[in-house]
């Protein structure tokens, strides 16, 4: 790619935040295409107008707008949908119910299936919750997608991960869609806001925001986690995608583990005068547990940077292996898992495959068959470091500890013998100096 292009990229994502890879070029210029038509610019003043002082939030927003496209459906993730219905949303309902005032919020909502998920959750637990004082916002950048969120209005494809006998209260058959029930819909608030942005909500309970810092620089990404931990009431929890924030240092917030899933909670009012004595301890969220933990293109799909990188030594495994992170990012797990089977049919050393398969595996909630995934990749190389530390934050949530800090103890000996400043894969930009000190950092945590 020649300098000029490589420029342009550098400009966008020095003006949005964005993370914009080389091979994201064409999808940069079609969308400042759409931008200049709109703006009844050339193509050329348009450009020019990004490196310009004039580019405002307003023209960011609509930009970043078109260069990030992501998908929802209704309770994607079963691990974490699980984990707020089991565990914090009946400790967020204690914690209110003197008040009866309730605050959750759904950041980079796309389509709206996320937050009346919520919604759904909370008429679940709450049968008295006409007598609460209840917030449930959804946020996104763009109007098209809030538009169709205020509509209510749903194909199939947004219940590909829910069983046909789980929607029938909450949805009401429409022709070929689906509709959300009028009460539930009443229940959500859908807004448009930009997360690097003014005019953020605070004093939330609940905040989640998936698959979003996926389209960042890690400088973006740590801005706007920093935002989001003070949009969070004391106590709160913030659930992100899956890893999304692995080497990031957002002080003020614990990681807590629970069975199949970890959230950060903000340091409640009574924590707060014993977080000030005790050092901070940057989270690493060592289980991207589920496919939206692979960075994606700017289409939306899942895109798998190792399977690419790997490529070389690979045959046709490759091919397969982003096939499969496709169709994982689409929910299509099955399919994925057959794409996964047929590349190490083709490459049974590429170590790619059985990291996928666990996750997927672990997504299915099939945690057994996650383990044996994981174990099969450290023993085709034991020094990969994600499978060791993937395992341990399983051993974790099955109350094995002392099997989880064997993995990590594992994984901070094989780091230590490596240059620290070599990337790891799967972890953003960490190198392996940044990871042995975060792991360093929580055994520490864990013997206070």
């Amino acid at each position: 790619m020649d300098g000029k292009r490589l420029k342009l990229i550098s400009d966008v994502s020095a003006a949005t935040g964005l993370l914009i890879r080389p091979e994201d070029y064409p999808d940069l210029l079609k969308a400042a295409s759409v931008r200049a038509k709109h703006l009844s610019r050339s193509v050329e003043d348009y450009l020019s107008l990004i490196r310009s002082p004039l580019f405002d939030r307003k023209e960011s927003e609509a930009l970043k707008a078109l260069l990030s496209v992501p998908e929802s459906f209704f309770f994607r993730d079963k691990g974490q949908f699980d984990t707020i219905r089991s565990n914090i949303l009946p400790v967020i309902i204690e914690k209110r119910r003197a008040e009866k005032r309730l605050s959750l919020w759904s950041a980079g909502c796309s389509s709206g299936e996320e937050p009346y998920s919520l919604a759904i959750l909370v008429r679940e637990a709450l049968p008295d919750y006409k007598s609460w004082d209840i917030t449930i916002l959804g946020t996104d950048i763009r109007d098209d997608l809030l538009e169709k969120a205020r509509r209510g209005l749903y194909s199939e494809w947004s219940f590909r991960m829910v069983k046909p006998d789980e929607t029938g209260a909450w949805f009401r058959r429409t022709g070929s869609y689906r509709e959300v029930d009028p009460s539930i819909r009443q229940m959500v608030e859908f807004r448009k806001a930009d997360l690097m942005g003014d005019g953020l909500p605070g004093g939330m309970d609940l905040i989640l925001c998936r698959n979003v810092f996926i389209y960042y620089k890690r400088k973006a990404v740590s801005e706007i986690a920093g935002r989001l931990a003070s949009a969070l009431a004391p106590g709160g929890y913030l659930i992100t995608g899956h890893g999304e924030l692995s080497g990031i240092e957002v002080n003020g917030l614990n990681t807590v583990t629970f069975t199949g899933s970890s959230a950060f909670q903000k340091a409640s009012l009574e924590d707060d005068a014993d977080m000030a004595l005790r050092p901070d301890i940057p989270f690493i969220h060592s289980l991207p547990a589920g496919p939206a933990a692979k960075p994606k293109a700017r289409h939306g799909r899942m895109r798998a940077p190792s399977a690419v990188r790997s490529a070389e030594g690979a045959g046709d495994a490759a091919p397969l292996i982003l096939a499969a992170s496709i169709y994982a990012d689409a929910g299509e797990l099955k399919k994925a898992s057959e794409c996964l089977l047929k590349a190490l049919d083709a490459d049974k050393l590429s170590i790619e495959p059985y990291l996928l398969l666990a996750r997927i595996s672990e997504e299915s909630g099939e945690i057994e068959d996650a383990k044996k995934w994981l174990k099969k990749a450290i023993y085709l190389n034991p020094s990969f470091v994600p499978a060791y530390l993937e395992l341990a934050s399983i051993y974790d949530s099955e109350g094995l500890i002392e099997r989880a800090e064997r993995m990590r103890d594992g994984a901070l000996s094989i780091l230590s013998s490596m240059p620290q400043d070599e990337p790891i894969e799967h972890y953003g930009r960490t190198n392996a100096g940044e990871l042995s000190g975060y792991l360093r950092k929580m055994a520490e945590g864990r013997k206070k």
